[in-house]
């Protein structure tokens, strides 16, 4: 039988883990896009409609990620739909980070 405060705790801990992903994510995103003044959250476009990030900004922000992380985001898993938004990026270093791709 599984041990529900091992699993709350195994919770918890995944959503500490999650938000300092993201804050590594929306830190970067302000280092990469320092003339983006709108407010940060999971559903900010990271292209047209949003911060407005081209080619060039994409790969300052993945640079940027990958470094303050130490994890590759390989760039087969890096496409429109990881990209979009903060928070598919935020999501998808998490799943990286979590299966060990340090």
């Amino acid at each position: 039988m599984a041990n529900p405060l091992k699993y709350l705790l195994d919770a918890i801990t995944d959503r500490r883990s999650q938000a300092a992903v993201q804050g590594v994510v929306f830190d970067a995103i302000r280092r990469t896009a320092p003339a983006y003044r709108g407010s940060l959250s999971a559903d900010t476009p990271l292209g047209n409609g949003g911060v407005g990030l081209d080619s060039i900004g994409f790969l300052e922000l993945v640079l940027d990620v990958e470094k303050r992380s130490g994890v590759r985001l390989r760039d087969e898993h890096l496409t429109a739909e990881t990209l979009a938004t903060a928070g598919r990026l935020a999501r998808h270093l998490h799943l990286m980070r979590s299966s060990g791709h340090e």
